[in-house]
């Protein structure tokens, strides 16, 4: 048991680990996640009717489906910070578990 818990908590580590290693495909942005390099990109909108002024925003950019460079940092940091709760409270259970394994008396 603990074998097969230390396994899925390393799976877990490395999972994390490629996360903010691995590199980000995004528009605006190379690099990885610890380390990113943002460059500069244009979007373009057509529309048949006037533009609101604030077309240029976050908000207004992710209504039209674009993702900011900064959005996409971020999403990869939460995804490799989701991976190290679940390997902190997987490495949590595992001592756990050890150490009720230890407290029992020998069954005779």
């Amino acid at each position: 048991m603990i074998g097969r818990a230390l396994a899925a908590a390393t799976v877990v580590l490395v999972t994390c680990a490629i996360l903010l290693l691995g590199p980000i495909h995004a528009t605006g942005v190379r690099g990885t996640a610890l380390r990113p390099h943002y460059v500069s990109f244009y979007v373009g909108f057509y529309s048949y009717a006037p533009l609101a002024g604030s077309a240029g925003t976050k908000a207004a950019l992710a209504q039209a489906g674009i993702t900011a460079p900064s959005v996409a940092v971020r999403r990869r940091r939460e995804a490799a910070a989701g991976a190290a709760i679940v390997a902190a409270l997987m490495g949590g259970i595992l001592v756990a578990g050890n150490r009720r394994e230890r407290r029992r008396p020998p069954a005779w």
